[in-house]
């Protein structure tokens, strides 16, 4: 290479910015052109220019101004030049005193308002597109596409920065797909780019991208990634970007192509379902690998189909993705025909997702293989304040594939009943460690009344005796009341009277009605039942209240019916309502048999309100104290059964539209079951379509029911599945710790396959709570016995049915600690069967290792502390059996074995047998005790010193098993 000083000359008239020059950048070298070089120094010169120019302008302002020119002549010397303050563009206007006239203007100042408009104009690195050629602002029917496409390539081009500030662009028709060739930065302050419809391409990403405060609306893929590149050394960006009715933000199914980090903060892309109740496009799917880190900050995404927010490539790619943070964002109504998922982490290294809400994310058209609200893959992860309303949850509403995972807040899963119900959480780690998770179903079950005339009965299994705020029965009226003094009895407690929940009145005539759902709350201090019409607002449409009305066009005018609505503002006196496109008629009350016309504030916003049509009134009347049950959820009738006749009544269509949901109240005990729903009978099947058969439905569960032709198909719902499902590898650590069930229904609460360390700590199941087994333990290795298994802290209220299995085991446990379980509490009624607070389904001898258990307390007639006991080679419990024992005369010294045995659960041959007397009476005698058949305890009696005829009394029974 020739040396510098032997180069040709190149005089400075023939420089024009293409010249390539060598220069070093990271430690590489590479050209660029003399423009590229100078135009930070250019850019620094004509800010140091603008304010000097600046200064010089304040200077001369500085001079005193004066609000009319009268004024600046008064006030200056003849010869002088004084300033009149102006509006506007203009700041001041210079005039000089010539005799006492002013003179004609010298000159003017411009204002702060005209200068930050040309600012972008006249900043050669800047090009403000209000302001370039071709382009309209705030005009929907200007064809602005040539000039923003030239706007935009002249940006990328001349590597200037593209600024809207608070300005709409509209581009009707003519758009070509913009490439980013080179790149793109874009600022705005809120200025929108809207597109000719939903579906067509913004751009094209083949270069880096730097977008802050832009909105697009109606546009498909914003910037969509068609072929690999490698931009391994530059950000893709997008901060303060909002798209509606569009597809996905950014877009790439492209593994390979590479960037350095995807930038996402403070931003939304929402969409409105369509007509088949199907989302717009995708939220963010950069299903892409080879990065080093994705920030996803500040958003919501919602209307959106297949997926939600999608980050990272999986599963070819998934050693070449980076970390991963997503947090405080909202996620909901991703709606497909088949796969949808919410949040997808696809990490190699870390993840961290922290404040989420995902929530209605599902499939239209039947079950998918693949529903998933959140979904996280990494080495090493953290999650915390998540919430999650789990939608058609077909694989999990929250699933982990993690080496290790914490948690650093809480995390609830709420579901209100859905036609897919499966395990809400999924976790496969060596080394998972969750705090803090709850589970709940909402649901309330509802009982039918019969009886006659003003005395109202109600039988339901499903009710505990409390009927409190916590506990409420909520039942349909068989007829209408016909007396103000109506009473109810439930499950045979006696006819209390019912009176309005809202101010301790009367039932008027006609307020309890077949048409609505009534929850009834006993009175703590006085033998009476509140009530009052309840709906979930969830199920209830919002109105608009105009001129004092409020109009109702998808329903039916009927006598009798209820109607429910939300208004959103408030009524006035004489409010009025109108159904079907029918006549405005007056919204009354009924007070003592007297109809009035409603108050102002009787009908408030925000408060779900029912009324009844009256045709002999011509008018609605409202329902007492109508009111709301705050959350979604669904009412699951109770039906009354007749043989395997059922029989039910629903009154709000809209909650079994998808499926109906129904608590059978025994077995079945034929092939031929039928159910008569609102009036229509029809038979039911099983869940594949084949005919029932004997025990198929079980008294207690939920089942889903789905219309086949002219006939149900029975599905139960969580009957299969588990709360959490664990599954862990050789030699780990796998922590719950405070799990919390409310209402649910799952096969197992939470079921570990582990081969390692399994600490369950903290379970605790309320409200409507069944289960087959709260926490179950499996040993992939059945032989080895190393797992190790801890259970502790565990407060179970148990909802109606047979009894379960509050801690299963099976072959292959190394060894099993036990504490603090308290006796389960039954709410409703019991079935026939029993349960067990320790049980296995391994009956074989030695099949287990060692079991601990300290505090472990079973519920009298309802569990037994052990089953198959004798599967563990040791058992070391402090489980007392109390017994009444009346010893014979002893004599001193002499010893007798009292004639009766024991029963001690789980107690084995040649287990050491502890006696402790209970009675201070007995304390002059010596007990102890041994097994001689397994489950019974021969009890010795050892007379003291002086001998004589010990006391009766009562005495304690425990046991240690040693190898």
């Amino acid at each position: 290479m020739a040396r510098i000083s032997q180069l040709p000359v190149l005089v400075s008239n023939e420089v024009d910015g293409t010249e390539a020059i060598p220069v070093v950048k990271s430690g590489r070298t590479v050209q660029a052109t003399s423009e590229a070089i100078m135009a930070p120094q250019v850019a620094k010169a004509e800010v140091q220019a603008n304010r000097a120019e600046l200064a010089a302008t304040q200077a001369a302002v500085a001079q005193s101004a004066y609000d009319t020119i009268e004024q600046g002549l008064a006030a200056t010397a003849d010869g002088a030049v004084f300033n009149v303050r102006g509006s506007g563009d203009t700041f001041a206007t210079s005039y000089r005193n010539d005799g006492g006239s002013a003179s004609a203007a010298l000159g003017a100042f411009p204002s702060k308002q005209y200068l930050d408009g040309i600012a972008p104009g006249v900043l050669t690195h800047q090009i403000a597109l209000d302001r370039y050629a071709g382009v309209q602002v705030d005009n929907p029917a200007a064809d602005n596409a040539q000039g923003i496409m030239a706007a935009v390539t002249e940006a990328m081009t001349m590597g200037k920065t593209l600024t809207l500030g608070p300005r709409s662009f509209h581009v009707p028709s003519g758009w070509a797909t913009l490439p980013i060739g080179n790149t793109l930065k874009v600022r705005g302050e809120g200025g929108r780019l809207v597109g000719p419809a939903i579906g067509t391409e913004f751009a094209l990403l083949r270069a880096p991208i730097d977008i802050d405060g832009v909105n697009f609306d109606s546009w498909g893929n914003l910037f969509l990634a068609d072929q690999n590149m490698d931009l391994s050394e530059y950000d893709v960006i997008l901060r303060n970007v909002h798209a509606r009715e569009c597809y996905a933000m950014v877009f790439s199914t492209r593994e390979d192509f590479r960037i350095r980090r995807l930038i996402l903060e403070n931003f939304s892309n929402v969409s409105e379902l369509n007509a088949n109740g199907v989302g717009q496009g995708q939220g963010v799917r950069w299903q892409a690998a080879n990065f080093e880190s994705i920030l996803a900050r500040g958003f919501l995404i919602r209307g959106k189909n297949y997926q939600g927010l999608r980050l990272g490539g999986y599963p070819h790619s998934l050693f070449r993705n980076g970390d991963i943070t997503v947090e405080d964002g909202i996620v909901e109504k991703i709606i497909s025909n088949g796969q949808s998922n919410g949040v997808q982490i696809f990490a190699s290294r870390q993840f961290y997702a922290n404040n989420l809400v995902i929530r209605n994310v599902d499939c239209v058209s039947g079950s998918s293989s693949n529903v998933e609200p959140f979904y996280c893959v990494g080495e090493k992860g953290q999650i915390g304040s998540i919430f999650i309303d789990n939608g058609g949850n077909d694989q999990g509403a929250l699933a982990i594939k993690a080496g290790e995972v914490t948690s650093h807040g809480p995390i609830e899963i709420f579901t209100r009943l859905h036609p897919r119900m499966t395990s809400a959480v999924r976790i496969d780690g060596d080394n998972v460690e969750l705090d803090g998770l709850r589970i709940t179903w909402s649901w309330e079950a509802l009982a039918k009344t019969a009886g006659t005339g003003a005395a109202y009965t109600a039988s339901s299994k499903y009710q505990d005796v409390d009927y409190n705020r916590a506990n409420p029965l909520f039942f349909v009226p068989h007829t209408v009341n016909t007396s103000t003094a109506p009473t109810l009895d439930v499950n045979g407690i006696g006819a209390l009277p019912m009176v309005a929940e809202n101010n301790n009145g009367p039932v008027e005539i006609g307020q309890l009605r077949p048409g609505a759902v009534y929850r009834a709350i006993k009175d703590p201090n006085n033998a009476r039942f509140w009530v009052r019409a309840i709906n979930y607002e969830a199920n209830v449409l919002p109105v608009e209240v105009e001129d004092n009305h409020i109009s109702l066009p998808d329903e039916t005018l009927v006598n009798g019916r209820v109607y429910w609505f939300l208004p959103r503002t408030t009524m006035g006196a004489g409010g009025t309502m109108s159904v079907g496109g029918g006549a405005a008629r007056n919204i009354r009350t009924n007070t003592g048999g007297t109809l009035s016309n409603i108050g102002g504030g009787s009908v408030s916003n925000g408060f779900p309100k029912a009324v009844y049509y009256s045709a002999a009134d011509d008018c609605f009347i409202l329902l007492q104290g109508s009111g709301k049950l705050a959350q979604p959820g669904r009412f699951v009738p109770c039906p009354v059964a007749s043989g395997d006749r059922y029989d039910f009544e629903h009154p709000y269509p809209a909650d079994y539209a998808d499926a109906a949901f129904v608590l059978f109240p025994e077995n079945n005990t034929t092939t031929d079951v039928r159910i008569n729903l609102d009036g229509t009978e029809r038979g039911v099947l099983r869940a594949n379509g084949l005919a029932m058969t004997a025990g198929y439905l079980a008294g207690g569960a939920i089942y889903r029911l789905d219309r086949s032709g002219e006939d149900w198909l029975a599905t139960r719902v969580g009957g299969t599945s588990y709360g959490i499902d664990c599954v862990g590898g050789r030699g780990g650590r796998m922590i719950v710790r405070n799990t919390r069930f409310v209402n649910t229904q799952y096969q197992y609460g939470i079921e570990v396959d582990f081969e390692g360390y399994a600490e369950i700590d903290g379970v605790y199941g309320e409200g409507k709570f069944a289960f087959n087994r709260v926490v179950t333990f499996n040993a992939p290795n059945s032989s080895a016995l190393t797992t190790r298994a801890v259970v502790k802290n565990m407060e179970i209220e148990h909802f109606y049915g047979d009894g379960g299995t509050l801690i299963r085991w099976a072959a292959g446990i190394g060894s099993m600690e036990v504490r603090n379980v308290a006796p389960v509490r039954v709410r409703g009624q019991l079935g026939t069967a029993q349960g067990s607070v320790i049980g296995s389904i391994a009956s074989g001898p030695n099949t287990a290792g060692a079991l601990k258990v300290r505090n472990v307390r079973a519920a009298a007639n309802y569990q037994s502390l052990f089953t198959y006991a004798e599967s563990f080679t040791s058992i070391d419990s402090d489980h007392v059996t109390l017994a009444n024992v009346n010893p014979p005369p002893i004599a001193a010294g002499a010893s007798v074995v009292l004639g009766s045995t024991v029963a001690v659960t789980g107690l084995k041959v040649g287990d050491l047998v502890k006696v402790h007397p209970v009675d201070s009476d007995l304390s002059d005698v010596t007990y102890s005790g041994k097994c001689l058949s397994d489950g019974l305890a021969t009890i010795i009696c050892r007379g003291g010193a002086a001998g004589g005829n010990p006391p009766s009394g009562q005495i304690a029974i425990s046991y240690e098993r040693r190898v």
